[in-house]
């Protein structure tokens, strides 16, 4: 197959900017090289797209089609207990794509903007959950806003869920914390960089302190 074939399925497994960034740059070997799909049978399928190695997602999500409209939900449903959060993200996106109105998918991708782990992977249920005309999708919004394990970038993605289905503007000043959040991280990234480079040569494991000096 060509190259844009490759491409075309990383961007459907990705669910954000950052993360189809990344899923590009992994792939990049790959499209350097004459890109071959394995045949896989219908289990085949619903198995690899529960994988955490990308060139078999790239394969299971190529045949996609060749299943039957239910089995096809199915697959993707199961995909959504991946241990892999690119899998699940690519179940995500790929349920977005084909039933993002249908009540079970639906059900399922409410309980992912609420428990799953990953924050990416809870930006892309919510995106999907937007158009679903779903009002549960409010109140899985605001539970994670209040949620005290949610990280501070699934609180924003549920604040600007909240806003876009209601038109209210509420996530600003998260938005703005949060970037202000991500420039002080990678402030401090820099300088521990900067003293890593300085010391690492003169530093020494103390175990009973349990640190570097």
């Amino acid at each position: 197959m060509k190259k844009w074939i490759v491409l075309l399925a990383v961007l459907l497994i990705g669910g954000t900017a950052i993360y189809v960034y990344r899923e590009i740059q992994r792939a990049g070997e790959e499209a350097d090289r004459p890109y071959e799909v394995v045949p896989m049978t219908d289990a085949g399928i619903a198995e690899g797209l529960a994988s955490p190695d990308l060139k078999t997602r790239l394969d299971a999500v190529a045949q996609l089609e060749k299943l039957p409209t239910v089995q096809r939900k199915s697959a993707l449903l199961g995909a959504l207990a991946a241990a892999a959060a690119a899998a699940r993200l690519t179940a995500v996106t790929a349920l977005g794509e084909g039933f993002g109105a249908d009540g079970e998918v639906v059900t399922a991708l409410l309980e992912v903007a609420k428990e799953d782990p990953d924050a990416d992977v809870k930006e892309a249920a919510f995106a999907v959950l937007t158009s679903s005309g779903d009002p549960r999708v409010l109140s899985v919004a605001a539970e994670v806003l209040l949620a005290v394990d949610a990280s501070l970038a699934a609180k924003l993605a549920a604040a600007k869920t909240l806003d876009r289905l209601t038109g209210r503007e509420t996530a600003k000043p998260l938005q703005a914390t949060f970037d202000s959040a991500g420039e002080a991280a990678d402030d401090l990234g820099m300088d521990w960089d900067d003293w890593i480079t300085e010391h690492a040569d003169g530093l020494e494991w103390n175990a009973e302190a349990g640190r570097f000096e």
